[in-house]
């Protein structure tokens, strides 16, 4: 271990897998985090990369840091051969989840340290790209989901299976494009990015009760879509802030950041929201498919408005397809 101790708060943090299957090609030097602002040298650039990591992979490790500005480096170059190295054609579905919640990661401390760039708007597009491709791909989506959901970022399986379930709802309408669909896709994989983990525990036990939500829990979605809208080089589709916006209203009014009721609700934002829900209480029943007609007429009753009904007859025929 390299002696130099790093006093500062500038580092992003990076999963040690994604690291060992870089290999000794990383352009920049790994930090180990001592407390929230002090950090040890592990290696230099260049250095031995595989055996440190093979080293503190053992001990439990799981992330590594670099400095901001290395890591925006990094951003870029795994922009330049992330499918290539990662995605062989052989490797097992396990390790593709892996790679694609390590890489979303990623993703999230680039949104959370630097903001938007280009190389992370191509990063996030990427990841979000394979990992419909990938959950497309699974015969049995309640297997895939019981397999992995203790073996990857929880908020990053959840994403995927809103993600397809939007994408089948999508289907049902004639005026459906790609383009539509990937907006929508990419709208799911960012909408809550901005929030760690204890938020995101927060968010689950009291998402019915907003008085007991943080601030910055409120705000998230507001947060994530103004960062879309000002960036003036356009890397991310304005439609996907306006969908973050309204991820977390609801029907009557009584969602957040805005309370907006049906009527200012888009159709895009409504079905984002009615197949959040529905994955929600597929989890809840451990996807029994029995419960299923249960399920969609609860639904049917809380979104039997505005656009919400158009969501809720594309999630029904999704069953009928």
């Amino acid at each position: 271990m390299d002696d130099e101790t790093v006093k500062t708060t500038s580092f992003c943090k990076v999963p040690l897998n994604i690291i060992s299957k870089y290999g000794n090609e990383l352009p920049f030097d790994i930090y180990l985090k001592l407390s929230e602002s002090k950090y040890v040298k592990l290696v230099q650039k260049d250095g031995n990369v595989i055996d440190t990591v093979s080293k503190y992979n053992a001990k439990g490790v799981e992330s590594v840091y670099t400095t901001k500005e290395d890591f925006a480096t990094f951003i870029n170059q795994l922009n330049n051969s992330f499918t290539s190295k990662f995605f062989d054609p052989n490797v097992s579905t396990e390790q593709s989840v892996s790679t694609l919640s390590d890489g979303y990661e990623v993703v999230q401390e680039s949104l959370q340290k630097l903001g938007i760039s280009q190389s992370t708007a191509n990063f996030a597009k990427e990841i979000t790209k394979q990992s419909i491709s990938l959950i497309s791909q699974q015969p049995n989506i309640f297997k895939f989901f019981q397999e992995f959901k203790s073996k990857c970022s929880e908020a990053y399986l959840l994403n995927m299976l809103v993600a397809y379930t939007t994408t089948c709802m999508l289907d049902t309408f004639d005026w459906t494009t790609h383009a539509i669909k990937e907006k929508m896709n990419l709208s799911v994989m960012l909408r809550d990015i901005l929030l760690n983990k204890d938020d995101l525990i927060q968010l689950k036990e009291h998402r019915n009760n907003i008085g007991e939500l943080s601030g910055k829990i409120i705000e998230h979605p507001r947060k994530m879509a103004e960062m879309i809208e000002n960036d003036k080089n356009t890397f991310l589709p304005k439609e996907v802030a306006v969908i973050i916006e309204q991820h977390h209203e609801s029907p009557d009014g009584k969602g957040f950041p805005r309370g907006i009721g049906h009527s200012k609700i888009t159709v895009l934002s409504a079905i984002q929201i009615v197949g959040d829900d529905f994955i929600d209480r597929m989890v809840q029943f451990n996807f029994d498919l029995k419960m299923k007609n249960e399920i969609l007429n609860a639904l049917s009753t809380k979104y039997n408005q505005g656009n919400f009904r158009k969501a809720m007859d594309a999630l029904k025929m999704m069953f009928h397809a």
